[in-house]
């Protein structure tokens, strides 16, 4: 994973991670200087009308 991470740093393109699931991804990422992810970690998948809802209300 390091070195994935490092060579997107080195051709300086922004990375969205996925199949964060845990606290320990989470923090690995934020340490290597990943700031986008995607996960159960984050959020477990929706249904559209629960999305809605989460966009509108928060």
């Amino acid at each position: 994973m390091r070195s994935i991470v490092q060579m997107g740093k080195e051709l300086a393109i922004v990375m969205v991670v996925e199949g964060v699931e845990n606290r320990k991804h989470h923090e690995f990422l934020r340490e290597a200087g990943v700031f986008f992810g995607q996960g159960y970690f984050y959020r477990r998948p929706m249904e559209k009308e629960a999305f809605l809802m989460l966009l509108t209300h928060g």
